[in-house]
C-alpha cells in the first residue's frame, strides 16, 4: 500500500508542470495583437520632421540571413528618403547597401511606409530593386519597434521568389 502511494505520489508530481501549463504561442498572439491594436493617442514618435534609425534583423524562409542598420530621413510631409546597409556579422562584411524614396502614412502611434529601393549586394555581385512595407509601433516616446517585408529583384540575374522579414527595433530624434 505504501508503494502504491509512493508510485501515485510520484505521478502526481511530474503531473503537477503540465497541469500549470498555459497556451505560450496562444498567448503570445494574444499579447502582441492587443498591443498592436491598443492605441496611444497622445504619441508624438512619428512627427513629421523625425530621423529615424533602426537596427535588426533580416530572415528569409526562418533563417536568419543578416543584421541591418537603417535610416529614415524626412524630405517633404510624408516622403521620406532611407538608406539600409546589411552586415554578415562577421568581422564588418557588407552584404548589401541599398537607398531610396518612401511614403508614410502614421496614425497615432503606428507608422506604415512603402517605398522602393535601389541597391548592389556584394555577395550576389549585382544590382537590385527592391519594393518593400514596413510597419513601426511606438514603445517609448522615442523608440519604436518594427517589421520590415522586402522583395529583392536582381537586374541581371533571376531573382528567388521568397522576401525578407526584417525585424527590429529604432530610435526617433
Amino acid at each position: 500500500m505504501k508503494k502504491t502511494l509512493s508510485i501515485i505520489g510520484l505521478f502526481a508530481l511530474l503531473a503537477l508542470p503540465l497541469a500549470a501549463q498555459t497556451n505560450t504561442p496562444q498567448s503570445f498572439f494574444t499579447t502582441a495583437t492587443s498591443w498592436l491594436t491598443s492605441q496611444d493617442t497622445n504619441s508624438t514618435t512619428f512627427l513629421s520632421d523625425t530621423v529615424d534609425l533602426w537596427a535588426g534583423a533580416d530572415y528569409q524562409s526562418g533563417v536568419a540571413m543578416d543584421a541591418n542598420f537603417g535610416a529614415e530621413v524626412p524630405i517633404y510631409k510624408s516622403i521620406a528618403v532611407e538608406s539600409v546597409t546589411r552586415n554578415a556579422g562577421i568581422a564588418g562584411t557588407i552584404v548589401s547597401q541599398q537607398a531610396g524614396l518612401c511614403f508614410n502614412i502614421v496614425h497615432y502611434d503606428i507608422k506604415f511606409l512603402a517605398g522602393l529601393d535601389f541597391g548592389y549586394s556584394f555577395v550576389q555581385k549585382d544590382e537590385f530593386v527592391a519594393p518593400f512595407l514596413q510597419l513601426e509601433k511606438a514603445m517609448t516616446q522615442n523608440t519604436f519597434a518594427y517589421i520590415r517585408l522586402e522583395q529583392q529583384f536582381f537586374l541581371s540575374r533571376a531573382s528567388s521568389n521568397i522576401p525578407l522579414v526584417g525585424v527590429g527595433v529604432g530610435v526617433t530624434f
